[in-house]
């Protein structure tokens, strides 16, 4: 079965996302200030307007916000937290004002515990005609910003009966990789445990709670040990990095640092070693795919570890490579992995399993003790060089890109860039990350420097922050380390709405129009299937790719079928975000 009549076979034995919702809903808190405004369709309506006000204004005599849009969602931002409001919409028809439909009434939530006396955001430099604009996700400090440095959503307190004890202890929470998806959704590492929630914070997904495997596994420290970094990928399956703790024959290794000897749960008699995993699970938490270090490091490369002083206690007391960072190539099947321990990159072939090219101490060498990897849209990689091996307190810490090597040429560093940006201290021992924009600029993430920025590839600087948290003994702002920042151009990266023409369908007029509004801040294209529901006829195509903010009229013809007494159902499906399905059902009258 190919993938449209598979898509066709769903959407009859599935429940449709209809188009008609409002959204927010009536009563609806929210922990975000840019939001989606969503309503129905209005008979004949040729376009629409959408009016806000504050929850005062009841007569909407003075609104805030109001937008004329032929779409039926229409995004708006610039809310404040802590504040109430109301919004209406109503239909033009043929320039005609129509009758309003609301007022819906929505409450941001106050973010007083979280960000406004807790966390800031100090804008160095913004240069808005150079920069990608967009959001920043800021992992340590629960929240994603804009360019101003103002905090856009808030990832809001658990609810169920550990509320009170979360909200007393929630700077405890370690949060890392904090990502938004194609599909507007969240996905953030909570606690050593991986997890995907909706926008307002409600779980998605769950990473699944870990069970021992290897003969000489120990211990786990939780029924969770997910960390540094956590994806989910374009099939709509996740992939995150996991350890267990495995126990080995203290004889083996000869001289160990004696640090090594105070692990918890070890002895004199053994040593234990972390067995670094890369899993892929899907949604309904099958492992579908694992890659482990159990077998890749041999005792040699163990002993050498074991030899010099753990990396840090922040880090990992736990000898072994120090997984910390991993890419996707899903188009051609690879998986890149990164190892802090041992300076080391490595390429997976994952059908196989087996590692093909290797860079750091077993190949080019052109890190230290590196953070994160990303695979560039040219091939190239990136890496960010904690180059933590330095004594030097004058050596920066750098961005690295280096190349795949070819038939007849070998990797080499490409460019490079000295995280030098002012006269302060520059070298970051730990975290960091580098994600690619769409126009080719970098975004910078200097980990323990509170230090995050978007540089171009000539070297300039084009948007600079740090981050900081607020001492509530020492009355003053600290900087505040992150492990990783990422981009989003908003909060509705890929987002659609449809409407036809037509409410009905006769011979007379058998045929309708289509229109798709891509109403996200991505390009994108999709899936269309038109059916009857006896199945007698269907129809399945593509759309062209429909910028941001446009929309594209597709025209669709009937005649010659017979429908008599059936309905048409016109279902549209997201390519970027398969999660998210539009159907229309039109009925046909024998006319």
């Amino acid at each position: 079965m190919d993938r449209f009549a598979l898509f066709a076979t769903l959407l009859f034995i599935s429940i449709h996302t209809s188009t008609c919702q409002i959204i927010p809903e009536q009563g609806a808190k929210l922990n975000y200030v840019q939001i989606m405004f969503e309503h129905e369709r209005v008979k004949d309506a040729d376009e629409y307007i959408v009016q806000v006000t504050s929850a005062v204004d009841v007569s909407f005599e003075h609104p805030l916000f109001s937008y004329t849009d032929s779409s039926l969602a229409t995004m708006i931002s610039h809310f404040e937290f802590g504040k109430k409001y109301s919004w209406r919409y109503t239909g033009l028809r043929h320039g005609k004002q129509l009758q309003w439909i609301g007022p819906f009434d929505f409450e941001i939530l106050d973010d007083i515990h979280v960000h406004k006396k807790s966390y800031r955001a100090d804008i160095l430099l913004n240069d808005p005609a150079k920069n990608s604009g967009g959001l920043i996700t800021l992992d340590m400090a629960h929240t994603i910003i804009d360019r101003d440095g103002n905090f856009i959503w808030f990832l809001p307190l658990d609810t169920g009966e550990n509320i009170k004890k979360e909200l007393r202890s929630m700077h405890n929470r370690t949060i890392n990789d904090i990502s938004v998806t194609k599909s507007g959704t969240v996905t953030l590492i909570n606690s050593a445990r991986g997890e995907e929630r909706a926008l307002n914070g409600k779980f998605i997904w769950i990473s699944p709670k870990q069970i021992p495997t290897g003969k000489d596994s120990v211990f786990n420290r939780s029924s969770y040990n997910y960390h540094h970094c956590f994806r989910k990928l374009s099939s709509g399956n996740y992939m995150i990095l996991d350890k267990e703790i495995i126990s080995k024959p203290a004889t083996m290794f000869g001289a160990i640092h004696p640090l090594y000897r105070h692990v918890p749960g070890a002895d004199s008699s053994i040593i234990l070693i972390a067995n670094e995993m890369i899993k892929e699970f899907d949604k309904k938490g099958n492992m579908v795919w694992k890659w482990s270090s159990e077998n890749y490091f041999d005792n040699n490369e163990l002993k050498n570890v074991l030899r010099k002083k753990p990396d840090s206690g922040l880090l990992n007391s736990v000898p072994g490579g120090h997984l910390n960072a991993f890419e996707v190539d899903e188009k051609n099947g690879f998986v890149y992995a990164g190892f802090r321990a041992v300076s080391r990159v490595i390429k997976i072939d994952k059908d196989s399993g087996n590692v093909v090219l290797s860079w750091g101490q077993r190949g080019e060498r052109f890190f230290s003790k590196q953070h994160d990897i990303t695979l560039l849209h040219d091939g190239t990689l990136a890496v960010f060089n904690n180059d933590a091996d330095s004594i030097d307190t004058h050596q920066a810490s750098s961005v690295i890109i280096f190349t795949q090597p070819s038939v007849n040429e070998r990797s080499q560093t490409v460019w490079k860039f000295d995280c030098r940006l002012d006269t302060g201290y520059c070298n970051s021992f730990r975290g960091g990350s580098v994600d690619e924009l769409k126009n080719g600029n970098l975004l910078v993430c200097m980990g323990a420097i509170n230090r995050v920025f978007e540089v171009t590839r000539n070297k300039e600087i084009v948007w600079s922050s740090t981050i900081e948290r607020y001492d509530e003994h020492e009355l003053s702002w600290r900087p505040l380390p992150l492990e990783r920042a990422h981009y989003t151009s908003s909060l509705y990266p890929c987002y659609f709405t449809i409407v036809t023409n037509h409410d009905t369908l006769t011979k007379t007029t058998p045929t309708f129009e289509l229109r798709i509004f891509n109403d996200g801040t991505e390009d994108d294209s999709y899936q269309i299937v038109i059916s009857s529901s006896s199945g007698a006829y269907n129809k399945q195509f593509d759309s062209n790719k429909i910028q941001s903010r446009r929309s594209q009229r597709i025209k669709i013809k009937l005649s010659n079928i017979h429908l008599k007494g059936e309905k048409v159902t016109i279902s549209v499906r997201s390519n970027t975000n398969p999660d998210l399905i539009r159907s229309i059902t039109v009925p046909y009258l024998d006319l």
